[in-house]
């Protein structure tokens, strides 16, 4: 058995396709336009990254980055030349107090950190 749609019923039928069609474009299109943004930003956060890791990589200053425990998770070259180490090997899951020749003066500061989640002009 077959069914015969009237030339009333295709259009209608017909008009619904495009409609979901032209709903569907619409969602394409937002979408395309939120990856554009995504794309941006990370872009953005990727510049910024490197900016970070070339100043911290190659300052002149000792740079260091301790859990809060003061276990030291990276350095840089300069801090290993100022501490007399020569590689990272060296340092890397030591304490920092380490490099501190006033332990006590570390725990204030560790203190002052965990207080005022940041330290100016130390």
């Amino acid at each position: 058995m077959c069914l015969k749609l009237s030339s009333k019923e295709k259009r209608k039928k017909e008009g619904s396709y495009e409609m979901k069609i032209h709903q569907l474009h619409d969602e394409i299109d937002l979408l395309n336009s939120c990856l554009k943004i995504v794309d941006s930003q990370s872009s953005k956060v990727e510049t910024s990254d490197v900016k970070f890791k070339k100043f911290f990589e190659e300052g002149l200053t000792g740079n260091f980055i301790s859990d809060g425990e003061g276990k030291i998770l990276d350095c840089n070259r300069s801090f290993l030349e100022i501490y007399g180490y020569d590689s990272k090997l060296e340092i890397i899951g030591k304490d920092i107090t380490i490099v501190y020749k006033n332990k006590v003066e570390f725990e204030i500061i560790k203190q002052r950190l965990k207080n005022e989640k940041k330290i100016k002009n130390l």
